[in-house]
């Protein structure tokens, strides 16, 4: 059984120890003492060999098993005996802790923590139940042998000798004998010459048999000979639909190519950008927590279209402000253009979200010493101010549809700008289904950064229409759970395919029907002129 686990960086660093046994009121020379012997044997120059691994240290009354790894080793204290199972488990487990910790075994900082991949291992090491294999033998308690002996008793005996007397023949009876022998003979001579003419006359007739047997050969090679003519067109005619249908799949897939690459050009014409379609990964711009048509969705389609200049970008406060020309101007079923921009500039997933306002730094109101700010919102007419507040509408299902104050935080965001030595103008943004909060406030890029105001170079494009749910295939080759997709999404995807599949079924059964029928009046047609020509 294991009871100590030293898990040891290449130069003698202790990176972790777990024990089993150890108990609060247990002595700490122990702890000491068993590492002190396991850093000796780091120290130990049979040890530094390459050429040389030692697996085992006997310490005591227990033993201490080594495991070597490229950067680190491990050293478990075990009590009882040592089995394979042991160190292959040990092997493994510190294959596994190099692998997932590759990148601080270059150059360990010495900080423990850096290790905490490891700590899954050396517990599924101590949780381990190992049986000890002892070969045991049993020997027989006896064994029986039984021997059979045969004996053979030899008798030496005399048979008994009998003398008898033959009586002499007379000589008739000796000519009579004669005769008989001189019969049988002929008569055997005879059955000999019959049976002699017998086999002949099977000879002839078998040799008569191979003679129709050749003949027959003869005619069925000249019949193959006609077959194999007649096969060989037959397979030609066989392979000619083959390669028709064969073709004719070739020509469909060229043609289905052709039309998406044609859709994609004009969409890329269209929009101006690439891709000119982009997927919806989350579900910040949901109204609700069931998918809506004329909604961005997760797994929708989104069309993003170019823009150069800011006038073409419609934002919330304008589109809420009674006094505005772009009043009352809605798109994807609130107020406002919906963008899609870069984090900072940076190439990150971009983020598609409504644009809230035009911040325009206010350089001359402002006290850059004090880190104090103020800003422009000259789409409305507000200047030199440090905050504003806009009404929202909540999508959230713990606030649905219900108005909440959104706070944009000019002088916070403005003094958060680390992308220019000082502030710039830019939009603040915030999604429809997230709590009321600029992005610009709560949103960060890699390494803690927080995400600045949206300068029109960060902006991919503007969000023109959708194309729904068939975004979610993406999502699912990509990985993504599928317990955050909208089950309406989902089902509304699986009835599209559905129709996608069976109507052009329906639609060629039909035509094929009509076509058949039109043939037939055709044919009946001609067969009555035919009649009244007669």
């Amino acid at each position: 059984m294991i009871e100590d686990i030293f898990l040891v960086y290449k130069d003698g660093r202790l990176i972790s120890h777990n024990t089993r046994r150890l108990k609060p009121d247990s002595d700490d020379n122990v702890l000491a003492s068993m590492f002190t012997a396991v850093q000796e044997f780091i120290k130990d120059p049979l040890a530094e060999d390459e050429t040389v691994q030692i697996n085992e240290i006997s310490y005591g009354q227990n033993k201490i098993l080594i495991e070597h790894g490229k950067h680190l080793f491990m050293a478990a204290v075990v009590s009882g005996m040592g089995t394979r199972a042991m160190h292959g488990q040990m092997r493994a487990s510190v294959q596994s802790i190099e692998r997932d910790c590759a990148r601080v075994l270059e150059k360990w900082s010495g900080n423990a923590r850096e290790f905490r991949e490891s700590k899954k291992w050396i517990k599924a090491l101590l949780e381990e139940d190992y049986q000890i294999d002892v070969d045991r033998r049993g020997e027989d308690a006896g064994s029986v042998k039984t021997a059979s002996v045969e004996v053979r008793d030899r008798e030496s005996g005399k048979e008994a000798g009998v003398d008898r007397k033959e009586e002499p023949k007379s000589e008739e009876v000796e000519k009579k004998e004669e005769t008989k022998r001189i019969k049988e003979k002929e008569s055997s001579d005879q059955e000999e010459s019959s049976k002699d003419q017998e086999e002949s006359s099977k000879d002839q007739e078998e040799s008569s048999k191979d003679q129709e047997e050749s003949s027959e050969d003869q005619e069925e090679s000249s019949e193959d000979e006609e077959n194999g003519r007649e096969t060989g067109e037959h397979r030609k005619k066989k392979k000619e639909p083959r390669r028709k249908a064969a073709w004719g799949i070739i020509k469909d897939i060229l043609i289905s190519a052709a039309i998406v690459g044609g859709l994609l050009l004009v969409l890329y014409i269209y929009s101006g950008v690439w891709p000119p379609m982009v997927v919806i990964e989350s579900s910040s711009m949901q109204h609700g927590p069931d998918s809506q048509i004329g909604v961005i969705d997760t797994g929708d389609l989104t069309l993003v279209k170019k823009v150069s200049d800011r006038s073409e970008i419609i934002t919330y406060v304008e589109a809420t402000c009674r006094t505005n020309p772009n009043y009352g101007f809605k798109e994807y079923g609130d107020f406002g253009s919906v963008i899609v921009y870069k984090k900072n500039g940076k190439y990150e997933t971009p983020v598609i979200h409504r644009a809230i306002a035009w911040i325009e730094y206010n350089a001359s109101a402002s006290d850059p010493g004090r880190r104090y700010f103020r800003g422009d919102i000259p789409d409305i007419g507000v200047y030199n101010v440090s905050e504003y507040y806009v009404n929202v509408t909540s999508y959230r299902t713990e606030n649905y549809l219900k108005q909440e104050v959104l706070v944009i935080q000019i002088s916070a965001i403005l003094a958060a700008t680390t992308t220019s030595p000082i502030p710039h103008s830019g939009f603040v943004t915030k999604g429809d289904h997230n709590p009321p909060y600029v992005d610009q406030w709560v949103l960060y890029v890699q390494g803690g950064v927080r995400v600045e105001l949206v300068k029109m170079e960060w902006i991919v494009g503007k969000a023109q229409g959708e194309l729904p749910w068939f975004g979610l295939f993406k999502l699912w080759i990509t990985g993504h759970k599928s317990d955050g997709f909208p089950k309406t999404s989902v089902n509304g995807l699986i009835a599209t395919v559905i129709i996608l599949i069976v109507v052009p079924i329906i639609i060629d059964y039909l035509y094929t029907r009509w076509k058949k029928k039109r043939t037939t009046r055709k044919d009946a047609r001609r067969k009555e002129g035919d009649s009244r020509l007669r």
